[in-house]
Protein backbone atom coordinates (compact mmCIF):
# COMPACT_ATOMS: atom_id res chain seq x y z
CA UNK A 1 0.00 0.00 0.00
CA UNK A 2 1.30 3.47 -0.79
CA UNK A 3 1.35 6.20 1.79
CA UNK A 4 -1.34 8.20 0.01
CA UNK A 5 -3.73 5.25 -0.23
CA UNK A 6 -5.06 5.86 3.27
CA UNK A 7 -4.74 9.39 4.66
CA UNK A 8 -6.11 8.32 8.04
CA UNK A 9 -2.96 6.42 8.90
CA UNK A 10 -0.60 9.39 8.39
CA UNK A 11 -0.24 12.04 11.09
CA UNK A 12 2.59 13.96 9.38
CA UNK A 13 4.91 13.26 6.42
CA UNK A 14 6.12 9.68 6.93
CA UNK A 15 4.80 9.55 10.50
CA UNK A 16 2.28 6.81 11.23
CA UNK A 17 -0.08 6.29 14.17
CA UNK A 18 0.06 2.80 15.70
CA UNK A 19 -3.72 2.32 15.96
CA UNK A 20 -4.17 3.22 12.29
CA UNK A 21 -1.39 0.87 11.17
CA UNK A 22 -3.10 -1.95 13.09
CA UNK A 23 -6.31 -1.13 11.19
CA UNK A 24 -4.40 -1.32 7.91
CA UNK A 25 -2.81 -4.65 8.78
CA UNK A 26 -6.26 -6.16 9.32
CA UNK A 27 -6.92 -9.80 10.15
CA UNK A 28 -5.33 -12.87 8.61
CA UNK A 29 -3.07 -15.85 9.31
CA UNK A 30 -1.17 -14.20 12.18
CA UNK A 31 -4.45 -13.11 13.75
CA UNK A 32 -5.64 -16.73 13.75
CA UNK A 33 -2.47 -17.95 15.49
CA UNK A 34 -2.65 -15.07 17.99
CA UNK A 35 -6.28 -15.83 18.76
CA UNK A 36 -5.78 -19.58 19.12
CA UNK A 37 -2.72 -19.30 21.36
CA UNK A 38 -4.27 -16.62 23.59
CA UNK A 39 -7.49 -18.63 23.83
CA UNK A 40 -5.55 -21.75 24.78
CA UNK A 41 -3.69 -19.85 27.50
CA UNK A 42 -6.94 -18.31 28.77
CA UNK A 43 -8.64 -21.72 28.78
CA UNK A 44 -5.68 -23.13 30.72
CA UNK A 45 -6.20 -20.51 33.42
CA UNK A 46 -9.94 -21.19 33.66
CA UNK A 47 -9.31 -24.92 33.87
CA UNK A 48 -6.74 -24.54 36.65
CA UNK A 49 -9.02 -22.29 38.69
CA UNK A 50 -12.04 -24.60 38.55
CA UNK A 51 -10.12 -27.87 38.85
CA UNK A 52 -9.94 -27.65 42.64
CA UNK A 53 -13.69 -27.35 43.08
CA UNK A 54 -14.15 -30.49 40.98
CA UNK A 55 -11.72 -32.69 42.93
CA UNK A 56 -12.55 -31.67 46.49
CA UNK A 57 -15.37 -34.19 46.87
CA UNK A 58 -13.35 -37.08 45.37
CA UNK A 59 -10.01 -36.43 47.10
CA UNK A 60 -11.59 -36.45 50.57
CA UNK A 61 -10.04 -39.72 51.74
CA UNK A 62 -6.69 -39.39 49.93
CA UNK A 63 -6.04 -35.98 51.48
CA UNK A 64 -8.11 -36.29 54.69
CA UNK A 65 -10.34 -33.30 54.02
CA UNK A 66 -12.96 -31.58 56.16
CA UNK A 67 -15.28 -28.82 54.94
CA UNK A 68 -12.98 -26.31 56.65
CA UNK A 69 -9.88 -27.63 54.83
CA UNK A 70 -11.81 -27.73 51.55
CA UNK A 71 -12.41 -24.00 51.92
CA UNK A 72 -8.68 -23.33 52.30
CA UNK A 73 -7.74 -25.55 49.38
CA UNK A 74 -10.34 -23.86 47.17
CA UNK A 75 -8.86 -20.55 48.33
CA UNK A 76 -5.25 -21.64 47.75
CA UNK A 77 -5.28 -20.89 44.03
CA UNK A 78 -6.57 -17.37 44.76
CA UNK A 79 -3.91 -16.75 47.40
CA UNK A 80 -1.33 -17.56 44.74
CA UNK A 81 -3.13 -15.48 42.13
CA UNK A 82 -3.19 -12.50 44.49
CA UNK A 83 0.61 -12.43 44.71
CA UNK A 84 0.98 -13.48 41.08
CA UNK A 85 -1.09 -10.53 39.87
CA UNK A 86 0.92 -8.04 41.94
CA UNK A 87 4.23 -9.48 40.69
CA UNK A 88 3.71 -10.60 37.09
CA UNK A 89 1.44 -7.71 36.07
CA UNK A 90 4.12 -5.04 36.66
CA UNK A 91 6.80 -7.34 35.25
CA UNK A 92 4.73 -7.54 32.07
CA UNK A 93 5.03 -3.74 31.83
CA UNK A 94 8.73 -3.72 32.74
CA UNK A 95 10.29 -6.67 30.89
CA UNK A 96 7.65 -7.30 28.23
CA UNK A 97 4.36 -9.17 27.77
CA UNK A 98 5.90 -12.26 26.19
CA UNK A 99 8.61 -12.74 28.82
CA UNK A 100 6.16 -12.44 31.72
CA UNK A 101 3.67 -14.72 29.98
CA UNK A 102 6.20 -17.49 29.36
CA UNK A 103 7.48 -17.37 32.94
CA UNK A 104 4.01 -17.38 34.52
CA UNK A 105 2.75 -20.22 32.31
CA UNK A 106 5.77 -22.34 33.25
CA UNK A 107 5.21 -21.72 36.97
CA UNK A 108 1.57 -22.71 36.50
CA UNK A 109 2.01 -26.07 34.78
CA UNK A 110 5.08 -27.22 36.73
CA UNK A 111 3.52 -26.84 40.18
CA UNK A 112 0.04 -27.93 39.06
CA UNK A 113 1.44 -31.16 37.65
CA UNK A 114 3.54 -31.77 40.77
CA UNK A 115 0.45 -31.39 42.99
CA UNK A 116 -1.09 -34.52 41.42
CA UNK A 117 1.58 -36.69 43.09
CA UNK A 118 1.31 -35.58 46.73
CA UNK A 119 -0.34 -37.52 49.58
CA UNK A 120 -1.10 -34.84 52.18
CA UNK A 121 -3.33 -31.79 52.06
CA UNK A 122 -0.57 -29.49 53.38
CA UNK A 123 1.74 -30.29 50.46
CA UNK A 124 -1.18 -30.08 48.05
CA UNK A 125 -2.15 -26.67 49.48
CA UNK A 126 1.40 -25.30 49.13
CA UNK A 127 1.79 -26.48 45.54
CA UNK A 128 -1.60 -25.07 44.51
CA UNK A 129 -0.62 -21.68 45.95
CA UNK A 130 2.55 -21.75 43.82
CA UNK A 131 0.54 -22.83 40.78
CA UNK A 132 -1.84 -19.95 41.48
CA UNK A 133 1.09 -17.52 41.31
CA UNK A 134 1.50 -18.54 37.68
CA UNK A 135 -2.20 -18.21 36.88
CA UNK A 136 -2.32 -14.79 38.55
CA UNK A 137 0.37 -13.57 36.19
CA UNK A 138 -0.74 -15.10 32.92
CA UNK A 139 -4.35 -13.82 33.06
CA UNK A 140 -3.57 -10.04 33.05
CA UNK A 141 -0.69 -10.41 30.59
CA UNK A 142 -2.69 -12.51 28.11
CA UNK A 143 -5.47 -9.94 27.86
CA UNK A 144 -3.02 -7.00 27.66
CA UNK A 145 -1.02 -8.77 24.95
CA UNK A 146 -4.11 -9.69 22.92
CA UNK A 147 -5.70 -6.21 23.21
CA UNK A 148 -2.63 -4.45 21.81
CA UNK A 149 -3.00 -6.25 18.47
CA UNK A 150 -6.69 -5.35 18.02
CA UNK A 151 -8.42 -2.65 15.96
CA UNK A 152 -10.37 -0.25 18.16
CA UNK A 153 -13.60 -0.80 16.20
CA UNK A 154 -13.50 -4.54 16.97
CA UNK A 155 -11.55 -4.52 20.24
CA UNK A 156 -14.55 -5.08 22.51
CA UNK A 157 -15.90 -7.88 20.33
CA UNK A 158 -12.54 -9.65 20.04
CA UNK A 159 -11.88 -9.46 23.77
CA UNK A 160 -15.40 -10.78 24.36
CA UNK A 161 -14.63 -13.74 22.11
CA UNK A 162 -11.43 -14.35 24.07
CA UNK A 163 -13.48 -14.38 27.27
CA UNK A 164 -15.91 -16.80 25.60
CA UNK A 165 -13.03 -19.20 25.00
CA UNK A 166 -11.85 -18.60 28.57
CA UNK A 167 -15.26 -19.75 29.79
CA UNK A 168 -15.22 -22.70 27.39
CA UNK A 169 -12.35 -24.00 29.51
CA UNK A 170 -14.89 -24.48 32.30
CA UNK A 171 -17.11 -26.55 30.00
CA UNK A 172 -14.18 -28.69 28.85
CA UNK A 173 -13.09 -29.24 32.44
CA UNK A 174 -16.54 -30.12 33.76
CA UNK A 175 -16.93 -32.60 30.90
CA UNK A 176 -13.51 -34.08 31.68
CA UNK A 177 -14.46 -34.37 35.35
CA UNK A 178 -17.70 -36.12 34.38
CA UNK A 179 -15.69 -38.70 32.40
CA UNK A 180 -12.80 -39.29 34.83
CA UNK A 181 -13.93 -38.70 38.41
CA UNK A 182 -17.07 -40.88 38.87
CA UNK A 183 -15.41 -44.00 37.38
CA UNK A 184 -11.92 -43.32 38.82
CA UNK A 185 -10.26 -43.46 35.39
CA UNK A 186 -6.48 -43.87 35.51
CA UNK A 187 -3.86 -46.46 36.44
CA UNK A 188 -2.28 -47.98 39.54
CA UNK A 189 1.37 -48.77 40.28
CA UNK A 190 3.19 -50.12 43.32
CA UNK A 191 4.05 -46.54 44.28
CA UNK A 192 0.87 -44.55 43.62
CA UNK A 193 -2.78 -44.98 42.75
CA UNK A 194 -2.91 -42.50 39.85
CA UNK A 195 -6.64 -42.62 39.23
CA UNK A 196 -9.52 -40.19 39.50
CA UNK A 197 -8.55 -36.79 40.82
CA UNK A 198 -4.80 -37.31 40.30
CA UNK A 199 -5.15 -38.02 36.57
CA UNK A 200 -7.69 -35.20 36.34
CA UNK A 201 -5.23 -32.68 37.87
CA UNK A 202 -2.51 -33.91 35.50
CA UNK A 203 -4.69 -33.44 32.39
CA UNK A 204 -5.75 -29.98 33.62
CA UNK A 205 -2.07 -28.92 33.51
CA UNK A 206 -1.66 -29.90 29.83
CA UNK A 207 -3.17 -26.69 28.31
CA UNK A 208 -0.73 -24.53 30.32
CA UNK A 209 2.20 -26.60 29.06
CA UNK A 210 1.03 -26.44 25.43
CA UNK A 211 0.46 -22.66 25.77
CA UNK A 212 3.98 -22.26 27.12
CA UNK A 213 5.42 -24.01 24.04
CA UNK A 214 3.20 -22.00 21.67
CA UNK A 215 4.22 -18.57 22.99
CA UNK A 216 7.91 -19.35 22.51
CA UNK A 217 7.23 -18.74 18.82
CA UNK A 218 5.15 -15.55 19.22
CA UNK A 219 6.58 -11.99 18.97
CA UNK A 220 6.59 -9.33 21.66
CA UNK A 221 3.76 -6.80 21.57
CA UNK A 222 4.83 -4.07 19.11
CA UNK A 223 2.87 -1.49 21.10
CA UNK A 224 4.87 -2.39 24.21
CA UNK A 225 8.13 -2.12 22.23
CA UNK A 226 7.07 1.26 20.87
CA UNK A 227 6.30 2.51 24.36
CA UNK A 228 9.75 1.33 25.45
CA UNK A 229 11.39 3.36 22.69
CA UNK A 230 12.22 0.31 20.54
CA UNK A 231 10.61 1.74 17.42
CA UNK A 232 12.64 -0.25 14.88
CA UNK A 233 11.75 -3.57 16.52
CA UNK A 234 8.07 -2.60 16.65
CA UNK A 235 8.05 -1.66 12.94
CA UNK A 236 9.82 -4.90 12.02
CA UNK A 237 7.20 -7.00 13.85
CA UNK A 238 4.32 -5.05 12.28
CA UNK A 239 5.82 -5.62 8.82
CA UNK A 240 6.05 -9.38 9.46
CA UNK A 241 2.45 -9.47 10.70
CA UNK A 242 1.25 -7.54 7.64
CA UNK A 243 3.04 -9.97 5.33
CA UNK A 244 1.52 -12.99 7.12
CA UNK A 245 -1.97 -11.50 7.00
CA UNK A 246 -1.91 -10.04 3.49
CA UNK A 247 0.79 -11.94 1.59
CA UNK A 248 2.70 -8.80 0.61
CA UNK A 249 5.09 -6.23 2.05
CA UNK A 250 3.87 -3.35 4.20
CA UNK A 251 4.54 0.22 3.00
CA UNK A 252 7.65 1.92 4.37
CA UNK A 253 7.22 3.44 7.82
CA UNK A 254 9.78 6.11 8.68
CA UNK A 255 8.34 6.93 12.11
CA UNK A 256 5.75 5.20 14.28
CA UNK A 257 3.96 6.86 17.20
CA UNK A 258 1.42 5.63 19.76
CA UNK A 259 -1.02 8.50 19.35
CA UNK A 260 -1.21 12.03 20.69
CA UNK A 261 2.31 13.49 21.02
CA UNK A 262 1.70 14.87 24.52
CA UNK A 263 0.41 11.50 25.72
CA UNK A 264 3.41 9.79 24.16
CA UNK A 265 5.70 12.18 25.99
CA UNK A 266 3.92 11.48 29.30
CA UNK A 267 4.25 7.75 28.78
CA UNK A 268 7.91 7.89 27.78
CA UNK A 269 8.79 10.07 30.75
CA UNK A 270 7.30 7.59 33.23
CA UNK A 271 8.72 4.38 31.79
CA UNK A 272 10.40 2.13 34.34
CA UNK A 273 13.47 0.15 33.35
CA UNK A 274 15.80 -2.24 35.11
CA UNK A 275 19.49 -2.84 34.36
CA UNK A 276 19.97 -5.25 31.48
CA UNK A 277 22.19 -8.31 31.51
CA UNK A 278 25.10 -6.47 29.92
CA UNK A 279 25.22 -3.85 32.65
CA UNK A 280 28.02 -4.04 35.20
CA UNK A 281 25.69 -4.75 38.08
CA UNK A 282 25.38 -7.80 40.30
CA UNK A 283 22.34 -10.08 40.40
CA UNK A 284 21.48 -8.69 43.84
CA UNK A 285 21.29 -5.16 42.44
CA UNK A 286 19.14 -6.28 39.50
CA UNK A 287 16.73 -7.98 41.91
CA UNK A 288 16.23 -4.84 44.01
CA UNK A 289 15.95 -2.68 40.90
CA UNK A 290 13.14 -4.93 39.72
CA UNK A 291 11.37 -4.75 43.09
CA UNK A 292 11.60 -0.93 43.10
CA UNK A 293 10.26 -0.79 39.54
CA UNK A 294 7.32 -3.03 40.51
CA UNK A 295 6.41 -0.78 43.45
CA UNK A 296 6.68 2.34 41.27
CA UNK A 297 4.33 0.79 38.75
CA UNK A 298 1.81 -0.12 41.44
CA UNK A 299 2.04 3.35 43.01
CA UNK A 300 1.30 4.93 39.61
CA UNK A 301 -2.17 3.39 39.68
CA UNK A 302 -3.07 5.73 42.55
CA UNK A 303 -1.78 9.03 41.17
CA UNK A 304 -4.24 11.83 40.41
CA UNK A 305 -4.86 10.59 36.85
CA UNK A 306 -5.82 7.01 37.70
CA UNK A 307 -6.76 6.82 41.42
CA UNK A 308 -10.55 7.07 40.91
CA UNK A 309 -10.50 4.53 38.09
CA UNK A 310 -8.43 2.11 40.18
CA UNK A 311 -10.66 2.45 43.24
CA UNK A 312 -13.92 2.04 41.29
CA UNK A 313 -12.70 -0.95 39.30
CA UNK A 314 -11.33 -2.55 42.48
CA UNK A 315 -14.66 -2.13 44.31
CA UNK A 316 -16.71 -3.52 41.42
CA UNK A 317 -14.37 -6.42 40.71
CA UNK A 318 -13.84 -7.35 44.37
CA UNK A 319 -17.50 -7.34 45.42
CA UNK A 320 -18.46 -9.31 42.32
CA UNK A 321 -15.65 -11.85 42.76
CA UNK A 322 -16.68 -12.56 46.36
CA UNK A 323 -20.07 -13.70 45.16
CA UNK A 324 -18.89 -15.36 41.96
CA UNK A 325 -16.03 -17.43 43.33
CA UNK A 326 -17.78 -18.08 46.63
CA UNK A 327 -20.74 -19.66 44.84
CA UNK A 328 -18.95 -20.97 41.76
CA UNK A 329 -16.24 -22.94 43.55
CA UNK A 330 -18.85 -24.47 45.84
CA UNK A 331 -21.44 -25.43 43.22
CA UNK A 332 -20.47 -29.15 43.17
CA UNK A 333 -20.69 -29.19 46.98
CA UNK A 334 -24.03 -27.33 47.01
CA UNK A 335 -25.55 -29.73 44.49
CA UNK A 336 -24.22 -32.69 46.44
CA UNK A 337 -25.88 -31.30 49.58
CA UNK A 338 -29.16 -30.56 47.81
CA UNK A 339 -29.32 -34.22 46.75
CA UNK A 340 -29.01 -35.25 50.40
CA UNK A 341 -31.39 -32.78 52.04
CA UNK A 342 -34.98 -31.58 51.89
CA UNK A 343 -35.56 -27.86 51.28
CA UNK A 344 -32.98 -25.26 50.31
CA UNK A 345 -29.21 -25.71 49.94
CA UNK A 346 -28.93 -24.35 53.48
CA UNK A 347 -31.08 -27.18 54.92
CA UNK A 348 -28.18 -29.64 54.90
CA UNK A 349 -26.86 -30.45 58.37
CA UNK A 350 -23.48 -31.97 59.10
CA UNK A 351 -23.13 -33.88 62.33
CA UNK A 352 -19.34 -33.76 62.64
CA UNK A 353 -17.17 -30.98 63.98
CA UNK A 354 -16.15 -29.07 60.84
CA UNK A 355 -13.01 -27.60 62.40
CA UNK A 356 -11.62 -30.96 63.55
CA UNK A 357 -9.02 -31.89 60.91
CA UNK A 358 -9.00 -35.50 62.11
CA UNK A 359 -12.58 -36.08 60.92
CA UNK A 360 -12.98 -36.25 57.17
CA UNK A 361 -16.02 -34.89 55.39
CA UNK A 362 -16.96 -38.11 53.56
CA UNK A 363 -16.10 -41.11 55.77
CA UNK A 364 -17.30 -43.76 53.31
CA UNK A 365 -15.31 -42.12 50.45
CA UNK A 366 -18.27 -42.52 48.10
CA UNK A 367 -17.89 -39.07 46.56
CA UNK A 368 -20.78 -37.08 45.09
CA UNK A 369 -23.43 -38.82 42.99
CA UNK A 370 -22.99 -38.81 39.20
CA UNK A 371 -25.88 -36.33 38.80
CA UNK A 372 -23.73 -33.64 40.44
CA UNK A 373 -21.24 -33.75 37.54
CA UNK A 374 -24.09 -33.55 35.03
CA UNK A 375 -25.56 -30.52 36.81
CA UNK A 376 -22.15 -28.82 36.90
CA UNK A 377 -21.70 -29.49 33.18
CA UNK A 378 -25.08 -27.88 32.44
CA UNK A 379 -24.13 -24.79 34.45
CA UNK A 380 -20.80 -24.47 32.63
CA UNK A 381 -22.64 -24.68 29.30
CA UNK A 382 -24.87 -21.79 30.42
CA UNK A 383 -21.71 -19.75 30.94
CA UNK A 384 -20.89 -20.15 27.23
CA UNK A 385 -24.28 -18.69 26.32
CA UNK A 386 -23.53 -15.76 28.63
CA UNK A 387 -20.28 -15.13 26.74
CA UNK A 388 -22.18 -14.59 23.50
CA UNK A 389 -24.17 -11.64 24.88
CA UNK A 390 -21.18 -9.24 25.15
CA UNK A 391 -20.01 -10.23 21.67
CA UNK A 392 -23.34 -9.02 20.28
CA UNK A 393 -24.00 -5.97 22.50
CA UNK A 394 -20.69 -4.67 23.88
CA UNK A 395 -19.80 -2.39 20.97
CA UNK A 396 -23.45 -1.44 20.37
CA UNK A 397 -24.94 -0.38 23.70
CA UNK A 398 -21.66 0.20 25.54
CA UNK A 399 -19.73 -1.42 28.38
CA UNK A 400 -21.31 0.39 31.32
CA UNK A 401 -25.00 -0.17 30.56
CA UNK A 402 -24.48 -3.88 30.03
CA UNK A 403 -22.38 -4.12 33.21
CA UNK A 404 -25.05 -2.48 35.39
CA UNK A 405 -27.86 -4.67 34.07
CA UNK A 406 -25.85 -7.88 34.50
CA UNK A 407 -24.71 -6.99 38.03
CA UNK A 408 -28.32 -6.38 39.08
CA UNK A 409 -29.51 -9.73 37.73
CA UNK A 410 -26.44 -11.47 39.16
CA UNK A 411 -27.09 -10.18 42.71
CA UNK A 412 -30.77 -11.05 42.45
CA UNK A 413 -30.04 -14.62 41.30
CA UNK A 414 -27.98 -15.27 44.45
CA UNK A 415 -30.87 -14.07 46.60
CA UNK A 416 -33.34 -16.33 44.79
CA UNK A 417 -30.92 -19.25 45.15
CA UNK A 418 -31.41 -18.88 48.91
CA UNK A 419 -35.18 -19.14 48.41
CA UNK A 420 -35.04 -22.15 46.06
CA UNK A 421 -36.42 -25.40 47.48
CA UNK A 422 -35.94 -27.99 44.72
CA UNK A 423 -32.91 -29.28 42.86
CA UNK A 424 -34.37 -28.19 39.51
CA UNK A 425 -35.03 -24.63 40.70
CA UNK A 426 -31.50 -24.45 42.13
CA UNK A 427 -30.16 -25.62 38.77
CA UNK A 428 -32.15 -23.01 36.80
CA UNK A 429 -31.12 -20.14 39.10
CA UNK A 430 -27.50 -21.34 38.98
CA UNK A 431 -27.63 -21.21 35.17
CA UNK A 432 -28.87 -17.59 35.35
CA UNK A 433 -26.06 -16.90 37.81
CA UNK A 434 -23.33 -18.23 35.49
CA UNK A 435 -24.94 -16.60 32.43
CA UNK A 436 -24.70 -13.15 34.05
CA UNK A 437 -21.32 -13.71 35.65
CA UNK A 438 -19.74 -14.65 32.32
CA UNK A 439 -20.98 -11.42 30.74
CA UNK A 440 -19.73 -9.44 33.76
CA UNK A 441 -16.28 -11.05 33.61
CA UNK A 442 -16.07 -10.20 29.94
CA UNK A 443 -16.70 -6.52 30.65
CA UNK A 444 -14.42 -6.39 33.69
CA UNK A 445 -11.59 -7.97 31.68
CA UNK A 446 -11.94 -5.26 29.04
CA UNK A 447 -12.29 -2.13 31.20
CA UNK A 448 -8.73 -2.00 32.67
CA UNK A 449 -7.26 -2.67 29.22
CA UNK A 450 -9.02 0.39 27.81
CA UNK A 451 -8.79 2.78 30.77
CA UNK A 452 -5.00 2.64 31.30
CA UNK A 453 -2.10 3.45 28.93
CA UNK A 454 0.37 0.90 27.56
CA UNK A 455 2.91 1.51 30.31
CA UNK A 456 0.37 0.63 33.03
CA UNK A 457 -2.01 -1.74 31.26
CA UNK A 458 -0.55 -5.03 32.50
CA UNK A 459 0.12 -3.57 35.95
CA UNK A 460 -3.47 -2.32 36.29
CA UNK A 461 -4.90 -5.63 35.12
CA UNK A 462 -2.67 -7.53 37.54
CA UNK A 463 -3.39 -5.26 40.51
CA UNK A 464 -7.16 -5.24 40.02
CA UNK A 465 -7.17 -9.00 39.57
CA UNK A 466 -5.11 -9.22 42.78
CA UNK A 467 -8.01 -7.53 44.60
CA UNK A 468 -10.32 -10.01 42.88
CA UNK A 469 -8.24 -12.94 44.14
CA UNK A 470 -8.06 -11.49 47.65
CA UNK A 471 -11.86 -11.37 47.85
CA UNK A 472 -12.09 -14.78 46.18
CA UNK A 473 -9.83 -16.12 48.94
CA UNK A 474 -12.01 -14.50 51.60
CA UNK A 475 -15.11 -15.93 49.93
CA UNK A 476 -13.85 -19.50 49.89
CA UNK A 477 -12.54 -19.37 53.45
CA UNK A 478 -15.82 -17.77 54.57
CA UNK A 479 -17.90 -20.36 52.72
CA UNK A 480 -15.79 -23.21 54.12
CA UNK A 481 -16.10 -21.83 57.67
CA UNK A 482 -19.78 -20.87 57.65
CA UNK A 483 -21.34 -23.28 55.14
CA UNK A 484 -22.39 -25.72 57.85
CA UNK A 485 -23.44 -23.18 60.49
CA UNK A 486 -24.54 -19.93 58.80
CA UNK A 487 -25.29 -20.80 55.18
CA UNK A 488 -28.07 -18.20 54.84
CA UNK A 489 -25.79 -15.39 56.04
CA UNK A 490 -23.10 -15.94 53.41
CA UNK A 491 -25.61 -16.23 50.55
CA UNK A 492 -27.37 -12.99 51.52
CA UNK A 493 -23.98 -11.29 52.03
CA UNK A 494 -22.81 -12.19 48.52
CA UNK A 495 -26.07 -10.86 47.06
CA UNK A 496 -25.68 -7.53 48.86
CA UNK A 497 -22.04 -7.11 47.82
CA UNK A 498 -22.99 -7.62 44.16
CA UNK A 499 -25.52 -4.77 44.39
CA UNK A 500 -22.84 -2.50 45.93
CA UNK A 501 -20.66 -3.21 42.91
CA UNK A 502 -23.54 -2.24 40.65
CA UNK A 503 -23.84 1.15 42.37
CA UNK A 504 -20.09 1.79 41.98
CA UNK A 505 -20.34 1.12 38.24
CA UNK A 506 -22.49 4.25 37.84
CA UNK A 507 -19.33 6.40 38.10
CA UNK A 508 -17.28 4.60 35.41
CA UNK A 509 -16.24 6.23 32.13
CA UNK A 510 -17.42 4.39 29.00
CA UNK A 511 -14.54 3.61 26.58
CA UNK A 512 -16.65 2.06 23.80
CA UNK A 513 -14.92 2.54 20.40
CA UNK A 514 -12.38 5.01 21.82
CA UNK A 515 -8.62 4.91 21.22
CA UNK A 516 -6.43 3.27 23.84
CA UNK A 517 -3.05 4.90 24.50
Amino acid sequence: MAIDDDKDIVKQDGEYVYEAVINTIGYGKFSVFLFLFCCLAAMADAIEILSLSMVMSTAVCDLNLTTFIKGWIDASVFIGMFFGGLIWGPIGDITGRRTALLASLMVNWVFALTSSFVFGYREFLALRILSGCGIGGSVPVIFSYFAEFQQKSHRGTMLSVLTLLWMSGNVVESGLAWIILPDQVGFTTSVIDYRGWRLFICLCAVPSFVSFIAFIFMPESPKYLLQQGKEDEAIQILQKIYKMNNGKELFEIKKLIIGDTEKDQLINNTTDTIPNKSSNVCLFSRFFSTIKAIFRKLASLFNRHYALKTILLSIISSTFSFGYYGMFMWFPELFSRSENSVGSVCSYKQTTNVTDSSIIDDPDCSGPPNIVYIQTFIIMTASLVGSILPIILLDKIGRNILLRVMLTIFGSSIFFLWLARSTNSILIISCVFTFCSTAIWCILDILPLEMYPTELRSTAMGAILAFVRLFATLANVTFGTLMDSNCSVIILLTSGLALIGGLASLKLTDMTKKDIN
